[in-house]
């Protein structure tokens, strides 16, 4: 199926995202090559959904996961005082 001028991809099978991609409403990607083939407008991504549902992908601001807390840890300061080096042991959360 002939989507685009780009004569190599017409074969193969494709997946419009949908996302903020600065003034582009949404682009086409190739699936087996995962190349970039083209960015969509509004009214082109709507009428690809339309023609195959199973093209939508979608690609935009992510939740990012919950990052667990690390260990105590052990830190250690050297301050010097005069010719003496003093060193500090502390343990942060």
């Amino acid at each position: 199926m002939a989507i685009t001028k780009i004569k190599k991809h017409d074969k193969c099978p494709v997946k419009a995202i949908k996302g903020p991609f600065g003034f582009h409403y949404g682009k086409l990607i190739c699936k087996r090559h995962h190349k970039h083939i083209q960015w969509l407008s509004q009214a082109d991504y709507e009428t690809l959904v339309q023609l195959d549902p199973n093209l939508i992908e979608f690609d935009g601001v992510k939740e990012r996961p919950n990052r667990q807390k690390p260990a105590k840890r052990e830190l250690k300061f050297q301050r010097k005082y005069g010719n003496n080096w003093n060193t500090e042991y502390s343990y942060s959360q």
